[in-house]
């Protein structure tokens, strides 16, 4: 029985790191979509100041 408490502590344990891990991973791909937004709009701005 022990071994099984273990085990079920084990598992809620990595459980919480992967929550962690996907909080994480969603807050850098947050913060990788507003770069790849502003470098869009720099590349609109450059593309305004070339034609004119």
């Amino acid at each position: 029985m022990a071994e099984l408490e273990e085990k079920v502590e084990a598992v809620r344990e990595l459980r919480k790191i992967v929550e962690r891990l996907d909080t994480e991973i969603a807050t850098r791909m947050e913060e990788i979509e507003a770069i790849g937004t502003e470098l869009l709009d720099l590349h609109g701005d450059l593309d305004n100041q070339i034609a004119e």
